[in-house]
């Protein structure tokens, strides 16, 4: 698991991430799930992304459709892995701003 400080330091100085925030969101990315937080972790240390999907999501559809972040895109699977449910029916709403 990648160390809470380093994951912080590097959320703020590398993403923009608020120094508020970036604890928060450090929190969350080391509570992924598994699968996800393998996928994190060789992205966040050699830049390889995921290509497989949970509930037909992949990281890029999240980007993609969802203009997602690549951090917000991980937070997200890990929600698809441990609550697939309350995460789809999120995801089945329009993305604000758009247009139907």
């Amino acid at each position: 698991m990648i160390d809470h400080d380093l994951l912080t330091k590097r959320l703020i100085e590398d993403f923009g991430v608020a120094s508020l925030a970036a604890p928060l969101i450090a929190n969350q990315l080391q509570a992924l799930p598994t699968k996800t937080q393998t996928a994190f972790t060789a992205w966040w240390n050699n830049g390889e992304l995921p290509t497989w999907e949970i509930e037909g999501w992949s990281h890029a559809r999240l980007m993609n459709e969802r203009g997602m972040t690549v951090i917000a895109a991980f937070i997200t699977l890990g929600w698809l892995e441990r609550d697939p449910l309350a995460a789809k029916r999120s995801l089945a709403r329009p993305v604000e701003g758009s247009r139907p």
